[in-house]
């Protein structure tokens, strides 16, 4: 049947395929349109019957826009509504057997919903917030300024409804749906919105809707950042921190709640369970308020902080925000964007797999927002490592650990655990290095990790030297090339591998130097002309006796490393090459450009043209 669902107030034809379950068309059926009632049972006592058939068994069924509206009350309907349920229902003669199809009567799509501002900040209380209905043209999608008719008012609403399609109409600020129930222009006056979010506003009577016309408004929070983060337990004691408002990026006044943070006498105690609601502290504690008069371009700054509470068995717990805008009323609060930790302090160590049954130093450092943290008690515990040390000046706690099973060890910060382990392993990597200890600078080498024990090579290992980080291949292999060095020079080289435990050898590979020429002169010279070279080594120091070619000419250098040299007749680039002993060979090339012309050439003839013309002119005179 066509179509299986259509708009109130339009009329329709219906086209309906009568067939039997074996899909033989059926000419002889009777047709009936039935309304369905609540519960989907067909109210028979009113029937719209078909008027044509055809040979093939397609019946044409007219269904008025009298019959989708009066008639509803007829068959028992307290209201005329949209949607309503019907049903196509077909006997197909005797012994025929009967079928049934669904039709959904939908309200009509011709409202159309506006609002204003459509950007709203959350807890800012505005003069006005309009939600203005109109009349559309369906053939244009355009509104026409009309207003529905008012015989519909009593049975006309408006939602609110979130990202997720909940009604929030009554959650979300300080109206509620029946302020803007029975209004095609609602004006709110003094009204803010505390829940940040997108919002859709629809507006529905018993026939008529806004779908695909809604309108759409945001609420946007202020974020909050700190200069302090995180706040560090047991080691701020009595800090300033400057807190900075913005919205959309710029800087906002207004009165700043900070959550979980009290004033404990005389200084402000983090963490403190406050549990503010939006309009009460709910958790034992007095959240701090900070007043608007302080806040001065988003910027407030707050003295004597300390960290020196987190609940039993915590690591780090937040500190949020809460903001009411400044504004000539009253407003409300709205949870802010931003959040202050109040955690224990940062340890990294410096082995993250330790193998199992060898003793292995390791070394934790420890730190707060960054900076080393000095005479913080830290723990190892786990896998019969049970250590306690105290980092020094320079943040870092050493120990000395000799684990006796697989599995992590916990380290431990003031006796709170971290979210950071040392994994114990039976896997040890192996490193070696092709060629073994040394390698002339410039040349390849490769290192090679495999399994401790095994020929097994280690893939995806991450090698690190001289600052280049290279992941082995499937033969346990990374390839890098030694730097050039001016003496000889020891490098340390690191392997680290998911699940394995570093080499506990180690591993050094020194670079061998090789020394160099070096040749510094002029990148051009006058043919004819003479010019100096200087030859040094890749020290700077000057190379007396070297050997220098150029233009198939030998020279020697003397003091200070310089030789002489004649440039050649003929314009062009030529090649300058230095040799010494065992010393590698150095060349450069420089250009040897034409000579100027002769100085004072065209001086000279302008001269002689000139007396020539002078003793002419005299001749003419005595004659």
């Amino acid at each position: 049947m066509t179509p299986s669902e259509f708009q109130i107030n339009e009329n329709q034809t219906f086209t309906i395929d009568v067939k039997s379950a074996t899909g033989t068309s059926n000419p002889f059926a009777t047709v009936y349109l039935y309304y369905l009632n609540d519960t989907g049972v067909p109210i028979t006592g009113h029937v719209v019957e078909s008027v044509t058939a055809d040979a093939n068994g397609v019946y044409t069924l007219e269904f008025n826009t009298t019959q989708q509206t009066t008639n509803q009350t007829h068959v028992g309907f307290t209201d005329i509504k949209a949607p309503r349920n019907l049903t196509i229902y077909a006997i197909g003669g005797t012994n025929a057997g009967y079928g049934y199809a669904l039709i959904k009567m939908k309200p009509q799509n011709d409202l159309m919903v506006e609002v204003w501002p459509t950007t709203i900040l959350a807890g800012y209380e505005y003069d006005h917030f309009y939600i203005n209905t109109t009349v559309i043209d369906t053939t244009t999608g355009n509104t026409t300024g009309n207003t529905p008719s008012d015989d519909d008012k009593s049975d006309f609403y408006i939602k609110i409804v979130d990202e997720d399609g909940n009604d929030v109409t009554d959650d979300i600020g300080n109206f509620n749906s029946d302020d803007i129930k029975n209004d095609y222009n609602v004006d709110l006056s003094a009204t803010y919105i505390t829940e940040p979010g997108t919002y859709t506003v629809y507006a529905y009577n018993n026939t008529h809707n806004s779908e695909g016309y809604n309108a759409t408004f945001i609420v946007k929070q202020v974020t909050v950042t700190c200069d302090k983060t995180p706040l560090i337990w047991k080691h701020d004691d009595n800090i300033s921190a400057t807190f900075t408002i913005t919205y959309e990026g710029e800087p906002i006044n207004g009165t700043l709640l900070i959550d979980n943070m009290t004033l404990n006498g005389d200084y402000y105690l983090a963490w403190a369970n406050t549990s503010f609601d939006g309009s009460a502290d709910t958790g034992g504690n007095d959240s701090v308020e900070i007043d608007e008069d302080e806040v001065v371009n988003g910027v407030v700054t707050v003295d004597n902080i300390t960290a020196d509470y987190l609940p039993p068995g915590e690591a780090e717990m937040n500190i949020t925000f809460w903001f009411k805008p400044e504004s000539p009323h009253d407003g409300a609060f709205a949870r802010a964007l931003g959040v202050l930790p109040v955690s224990i302090p940062t340890v990294t160590p410096d082995k993250q797999y330790v193998p199992v049954g060898r003793t292995t130093t390791v070394t934790v450092t420890v730190t707060g927002r960054g900076q080393p943290l000095d005479n913080i008690f830290i723990s190892l515990s786990g896998q019969g490592v049970d250590q306690n040390a105290t980092s020094d000046s320079e943040g870092k706690a050493v120990f000395s650990i000799l684990p006796t099973s697989t599995g992590n060890i916990s380290i431990k910060v003031e006796n709170r655990t971290s979210d950071t382990v040392i994994t114990v392993t039976s896997w040890v990597l192996d490193i070696t290095t092709d060629p073994i200890s040394q390698v002339d600078e410039g040349a390849t080498f490769k290192v090679i990790v495999k399994k401790e024990g095994t020929d097994t090579p280690v893939e995806g290992a991450d090698v690190t030297f001289n600052g280049q980080t290279v992941q082995t291949d499937a033969n346990g292999e990374a390839t890098f090339t030694a730097p050039e060095v001016t003496s000889d020079r020891t490098f340390t080289i690191t392997v680290t591998a998911v699940g394995y435990a570093p080499d506990p050898d180690g591993l050094t590979i020194t670079v061998i130097n090789i020394p160099k020429l070096l040749i510094a002169t002029v990148s051009s010279v006058t043919a004819g002309s003479t010019f100096e070279v200087t030859v040094a080594d890749d020290t700077g120091s000057p190379i007396i006796g070297a050997t220098v070619t150029f233009n198939e000419n030998t020279y020697t250098t003397g003091a200070g490393g310089i030789a002489k040299l004649k440039a050649p007749e003929k314009t062009g680039n030529y090649t300058i090459t230095a040799t010494f002993g065992s010393f590698k060979s150095a060349s450069i090339t420089i250009q040897v450009k034409k000579a100027p012309g002769i100085p004072g050439f065209e001086l000279i003839t302008l001269i002689a043209a000139i007396g020539v013309a002078f003793i002419l002119l005299r001749r003419r005179q005595q004659h």
